[in-house]
């Protein structure tokens, strides 16, 4: 135990010692795989000793269900009422579908995405998962995900930036997050963070939308959530929630609201 007290001793001097972007970028992905890298099966399974698992060793690739919507020509008289008349005259009916797929290749297609999923369905493990494959670089993204990006993942629980909404009403997405990293006892990031979204190589995970105490509150972080995507259109952006606690339109359009499904 002394070793392990002393190891991380050691970890955290470094962690705030000075450093050059290149080094501040380094320190902090190694610290999202720190806190990344465990499940915790405490309420999980009623054992008496900690089980900790390792999340790349143990994570199951999810599946989700996605909701599209396609126009197609009416050739005869309908009754049907979402008829939607085209540039020529000619008229379309409105059908919506489902379709499964892989959250692997949602995450691929989609920049923006709305993950949503009754609770223990695996949202926050997902999420912790996309943190540390893009905190390990791109050959892993690649292998994940089937695409070699380099992202600074930015994790990030919506009510922590709920609660600083209510002392500060006026706090944008971006300028709360090196301020979170801060109230959690860690060095200033603001240097990477602020390079990140200016170059367009961040991916921000935002956890728990359906975790804010009021709808007012929930509409408040939703409507800070659809500015930071309008000011930082490139940058990746996954939202979740519990499917009650979503309701049609919270986000704009652009976002791609994909369901989790059950195994």
């Amino acid at each position: 135990k002394e070793h392990g007290d002393r190891q991380q001793m050691l970890a955290r001097l470094r962690l705030f010692a000075p450093a050059s972007l290149d080094e501040l970028r380094q320190r902090y992905n190694e610290y999202v795989i720190r806190a990344c890298q465990w499940v915790d099966l405490r309420g999980v399974l009623q054992m008496r000793n900690i089980v900790r698992l390792p999340l790349a060793e143990v994570f199951v690739p999810l599946h989700a269900t996605m909701e599209t919507e396609t126009f197609e020509p009416i050739n005869m008289p309908t009754d049907a009422t979402d008829v939607t008349v085209g540039p020529g005259r000619e008229r379309f009916e409105r059908r919506r579908s489902q379709r499964r797929i892989a959250l692997a290749d949602a995450i691929r297609q989609h920049q923006h995405l709305v993950i949503l999923g009754d609770p223990g369905a695996g949202k926050s493990t997902l999420l912790r998962f996309l943190a540390i494959t893009y905190a390990q670089g791109p050959e892993q993204v690649r292998q994940q995900f089937g695409v070699a990006e380099q992202r600074l993942s930015v994790l990030v629980p919506l009510a922590a930036f709920s609660e600083a909404q209510s002392t500060q009403p006026d706090m944008t997405l971006a300028a709360f997050l090196p301020q979170y990293f801060l109230t959690q006892g860690l060095p200033d990031f603001s240097p990477i963070l602020t390079e990140a979204l200016t170059w367009k190589r961040a991916f921000l995970l935002l956890d728990g939308l359906d975790e804010m105490l009021t709808t007012q509150n929930r509409a408040a972080v939703a409507q800070a959530i659809s500015a930071f995507s309008r000011d930082y259109p490139a940058v990746r952006i996954a939202v979740t929630s519990r499917i009650a606690g979503y309701a049609a339109g919270l986000l704009p359009g652009h976002f791609t609201t994909v369901t989790i499904a059950p195994f």
